[in-house]
């Protein structure tokens, strides 16, 4: 299997891992788009690899920028990116 084959299993694998499902960001992006419920401010986060490693960004319920942040977790670090995910989603993470 090609690397780019395995990056959209990976997705799907890490979308269930922490309760999202695969999205484009409509900048050329796939990545994993994870709703919060209606109470949070939060209205979603997307985990992304646009630059090789994992990397997030934060949006209110109005589609407002909150923040986001990386790290240098791979793709195919699965298990170690869904702890990541869910870390961030838990503390509501925002490095910038």
């Amino acid at each position: 299997m090609t690397e780019a084959e395995q990056f959209p299993e990976s997705l799907v694998r890490i979308a269930e891992g922490i309760n999202g499902e695969v999205w484009h960001s409509g900048g050329g992006i796939f990545g994993v788009l994870v709703l919060c419920d209606e109470e949070s401010p939060d209205g979603h986060y997307f985990f992304g690899f646009a630059d090789g490693v994992l990397g997030w960004d934060i949006n209110a319920s109005d589609g407002g920028f909150l923040g986001g942040g990386t790290t240098e977790l791979t793709i195919d670090q699965i298990p170690e990116v869904i702890e990541r995910c869910r870390l961030v989603i838990h503390n509501k993470e925002i490095q910038f």
